[in-house]
């Protein structure tokens, strides 16, 4: 499974996410970018925790079943992957990356917040 990654049904697109959000369902939001993405950025995901790719350790008190998504600023979701992988490590059985990460959830118009 966690090979599995990249592949493209584990990755979700800016306006499907905003529609699982809209309706209320249960989401854990994870917002990977590095620190320089970070830094030079006034906002995130609404709702989204901030965590440190580099050093990354899921909270003990995330479900473990609830659909999480891991956005970053890389080319290609690179992190944001790297991060996913790590959560289907500890046994986290909904995980998918953002398409296009922080760039095309902007871009779609996906709401954010002042970080």
């Amino acid at each position: 499974m966690p090979s599995q990654i990249g592949a493209e049904h584990l990755r979700v697109d800016a306006a499907d996410l905003q529609q699982r959000l809209e309706s209320g369902e249960p989401a854990t939001v994870l917002d990977a970018r590095g620190e320089r993405a970070w830094d030079e950025s006034t906002s995130r995901v609404v709702g989204a925790i901030r965590v440190d790719e580099e050093n990354f350790q899921p909270d003990p008190s995330w479900p473990r079943d609830r659909f999480t998504v891991v956005y970053s600023a890389d080319l290609h979701d690179a992190t944001s992957a790297m991060v996913a992988l790590r959560l289907v490590e500890e046994g986290f059985t909904d995980v998918h990356v953002l398409r296009g990460g922080f760039e095309a959830w902007r871009t779609s118009g996906g709401p954010v917040e002042s970080k």
